[in-house]
């Protein structure tokens, strides 16, 4: 007998496909997801309830994937409300709350961001030119930090890296 369980939540793209017969096969499992690949390629996943809703996502009212049967290659089949994942889980979408994805602002017009990035390029560029390499590392640093109060847009999704800096931790070579 198959587990049976809820949807939370699902993109709203995601949660239309089901409800039109999605077909697909698993494509991978691991603890906290499991991938479905579908006829045209696209991954659909299957999310346990400790990731956050996502694009193509349908978060489902498990801790864990671990010990529910799901093996790569099984089928997956969305009928009558139920996505049916070989024959170890049901997961029921019908009450599943819709979420949809908000882009980011951005500026209908980028002048403003486009000089502030010109301006850090051209500092930055300065430090470059610093013979004395402890310098420009700290230089570099600070410009850096400068870069989020000069774009003025996004700062949290800004990343900009020390291009003389460790690239796993973004901290000055020694």
């Amino acid at each position: 007998m198959a587990l049976a369980v809820r949807a939370l939540s699902g993109d709203v793209a995601c949660l239309a496909a089901l409800r039109g017969g999605l077909r697909g096969r698993v494509h991978s499992v691991f603890a906290r997801v499991v991938n479905v690949i579908v006829p045209d390629g696209t991954l659909l996943t299957l999310a346990s309830r400790r990731v956050d809703d996502a694009p193509d996502t349908l978060v489902v009212d498990l801790r864990s994937f671990d010990g529910t049967g799901v093996a790569v290659g099984a089928p997956v089949v969305a009928h009558d409300r139920v996505l049916a994942v070989g024959r170890n889980l049901a997961i029921r979408f019908a009450g599943a709350s819709p979420w949809v994805p908000l882009l980011p602002w951005y500026p209908a017009h980028d002048a403003l961001l486009r000089r502030n990035f010109e301006a850090l390029r051209e500092h930055v560029a300065g430090f470059d030119a610093d013979p004395d390499r402890s310098a420009s590392l700290q230089s570099s640093a600070v410009a850096t930090a400068a870069a989020v109060r000069l774009v003025q847009v996004m700062p949290s999704r800004l990343v900009i890296t020390c291009p003389a800096c460790d690239t796993a931790t973004n901290r000055p070579l020694p």
